[in-house]
């Protein structure tokens, strides 16, 4: 497909998005080039290169509801057709996508450099109007806001449903929603350090090393680890978490599913594990054991073994809490076998401020002393407690639609976490 970019100036980090001249914030209910096929500036829509871009153009027809033109190629080198005949159904997705990145720089003052964060997402495609024909598909997209949320005259999260027509047919339907942070803010979420070769998780990988990640429960260790791992080692990571006190034949079984060995592991207990150390000296192996501290101390001896002194080892990833250290502190073979450690803390109340309304949209506009307060009186800054209390705070809201965000319904929101404490209203 031949495409062309309008000419766009690349404002500095924070500064808002420069359009091309003659491309009004407000513009009246026409496209502005209903005769030409060229797209619109690749910044708007987070894509590198004009190829990736699929949407043509755009206009207001009111406060929540836009117009937006778009393309499909017939060939695509990431979304490539299905069986030579179909449309991808996820360039469906990148679309519909694409459509919330444009609206919030260029109808919400969201700046460049601002980051989207993805909440959730859903999408239905009619697999008869997938069809690739001679000609790139034209689409024409009704876009509808059902939840905008604005802070200091910038989005701050939305939600909106897109209806994607070809030939006046629906070729599918979606509903995505995302909050937009700044730099600042986002850099707190995830740290740059998190993804460099130095973190934990990677450094165990880079030196095929033991690491133990630990602190209190509901910190967000799994979380954190798991998205390093997705993104580094998404392909080769052995996820094994289990039940307190699991006996050794439980953690051979299902060590053994997890790395797909054939059949049933052997009864006895030498040529299992002589099969289980050959399949991760085999290929790559990332071992995560998540809850170490439900593990006995035999369990721990024999991760230990499985790790060996040959050059082909298996890197693993300890996490745990409660006393998941002191337990690794117990057994001195294991403990001088770790490379490094790491333990989790609770948010602290700058970071809490910053970073749960990020997270959670219901947050958004709340003012920082209902959260600080939250915090405080539950939240005690882990992500556990503020998922609890959150989901709390929907549901109320939701069965009752005339109750606003505010100090007393948290407090009853604290009721039900406790009914042991009460928390009388403030006089």
């Amino acid at each position: 497909m031949a495409t062309s970019a309008f000419p766009a100036t690349h404002p500095a980090l924070g500064q808002e998005p420069v359009l091309p001249a003659g491309t009004p914030r407000l513009r009246p209910s026409l496209f502005r080039y209903p005769n030409l096929t060229t797209t619109v500036p690749k910044e708007l829509v987070h894509r590198a290169a004009v190829a990736e871009v699929m949407l043509t153009d755009w206009e207001r027809v009111d406060d929540t509801r836009f117009k937006v033109a778009a393309q499909w190629p017939r060939g695509h080198s990431f979304f490539t057709p299905i069986d030579g005949r179909y449309h991808d159904p996820l360039i469906a997705a990148e679309t519909i996508r694409q459509v919330g990145s444009l609206l919030g720089h260029a109808e919400f003052g969201v700046p460049f450099g601002h980051h989207y964060l993805l909440h959730d997402l859903s999408l239905r495609v009619d697999p008869h109007h997938l069809m690739i024909h001679q000609a790139p598909a034209s689409l024409d997209l009704d876009v509808t806001c059902e939840d905008l949320k604005m802070r200091g005259g910038r989005l701050a999260a939305l939600r909106y449903q897109a209806v994607v027509r070809r030939d006046g047919h629906t070729a599918a339907t979606g509903v995505f929603s995302f909050s937009c942070v700044s730099p600042t803010v986002y850099r707190r979420l995830r740290p740059p350090h998190v993804f460099a070769d130095g973190h934990r998780p990677l450094k165990a990988i880079k030196h095929n090393a033991m690491v133990c990640i630990h602190g209190h429960v509901g910190l967000g260790k799994t979380f954190a680890v798991h998205t390093v791992l997705r993104r580094r080692a998404a392909e080769t990571t052995v996820r094994l978490r289990y039940n307190t006190g699991a006996n050794m034949n439980e953690i051979r079984t299902q060590l053994w599913r997890r790395l797909d060995l054939p059949g049933q592991p052997p009864q006895s207990v030498g040529p299992c594990d002589q099969h289980i150390r050959d399949a991760l000296e085999a290929e790559p192996r990332v071992l995560l054991i998540d809850e170490v501290q439900g593990l006995g101390p035999k369990a721990l001896e024999y991760f230990r073994t499985l790790w060996g002194d040959d050059a082909r080892r298996a890197p693993i990833i300890l996490v745990g809490s409660g006393n998941a250290r002191q337990k690794i502190l117990n057994n001195p073979a294991l403990h001088s076998r770790i490379l490094d450690w790491y333990q989790f803390s609770p948010l602290t109340p700058t970071e809490v401020q910053a970073v749960i309304p990020a997270y959670q949209r219901i947050w958004a506009d709340a003012q920082p002393e209902l959260i600080l307060y939250t915090d405080d009186m539950a939240g005690h800054g882990s992500f556990r407690n503020w998922a609890r209390i959150t989901l709390l705070l929907h549901d109320a809201l939701d069965e009752n639609p005339g109750l606003t965000l505010s100090k007393d319904l948290i407090r009853w929101v604290l009721s039900r976490i406790d009914p042991t404490t009460r928390h009388a209203p403030q006089r």
